[in-house]
């Protein structure tokens, strides 16, 4: 019993024979592309979430500065008047 019929050897050459019609007669390069524009997705993803950090993190920091302002001038003007004044509430 052989392992190939002739049966199948006609249809993989009538599928190459459409197949190089079409101009896909490479899969592998279709793979390539596909994986390079995957990587190019993968990439502006990777850029917008990191931009969007960095913008939550400029504005906590700068919310965190206007807090301090105020903060810091409050423990300028206690150490000013004394150190028993700082303590104190």
């Amino acid at each position: 019993m052989p392992l190939h019929s002739g049966l199948g050897d006609r249809a993989r050459l009538r599928k190459k024979n459409e197949l190089e019609k079409q101009g896909q007669t490479k899969p592998q390069i279709r793979r390539k592309e596909i994986m390079k524009i995957r990587a190019e997705i993968n990439e502006i993803y990777m850029k917008k979430t990191t931009q969007k950090i960095n913008e939550t993190k400029s504005w906590f920091f700068e919310k965190l500065n206007k807090m301090n302002k105020p903060l810091a001038r409050i423990l300028i003007r206690k150490m000013e008047r004394g150190p028993k004044q700082l303590n104190q509430r």
